[in-house]
């Protein structure tokens, strides 16, 4: 962070993500503890994979971390509405992206989202990548 400041990093957390059997145990309170610290940084912005189900993480960014967030996971439309016209946080849209060539449109006409196939994810080929319909 010295080369370039703070002001120029973003942070990302996924509470809750399992990685190679490593899981932690009170997610909640790591990630709490965790955002508290960052937040003395005055980072560009924090990225929180919602990862855990039951886990609400824009409550539990707003006690924590007063800067930038943009959540990720568990959106549809009328929820990403709500957070960011609380207040709470930029949305991303990862997989349904993949699922949805056109997701802007389905999200501004109020269209079904097709659901994405994690097990064509990161495959080496085009399969679950560019094989899905926009819609009619």
């Amino acid at each position: 962070m010295a080369a370039i400041g703070a002001g120029g990093v973003g942070v990302r957390l996924s509470p809750g993500n399992p990685l190679n059997d490593v899981a932690d145990a009170d997610a909640p309170a790591t990630c709490a503890h965790v955002m508290r610290e960052l937040a003395k940084r005055k980072l560009a912005y924090l990225h929180v994979m919602n990862m855990q189900p039951g886990f609400d993480v824009p409550a539990l960014v707003r006690a924590n971390y007063p800067g930038q967030v943009i959540l990720n996971a568990g959106h549809d439309r009328a929820r990403a509405e709500a957070d960011v016209a609380a207040g709470v946080a930029a949305i991303a849209f990862g997989g349904p992206f993949i699922a949805n060539p056109d997701l802007p449109a389905r999200l501004a006409g109020g269209l079904a989202l097709a659901a994405p196939d994690k097990a064509t994810f990161y495959d080496g080929d085009a399969c679950g990548y560019t094989d899905y319909r926009a819609a009619a």
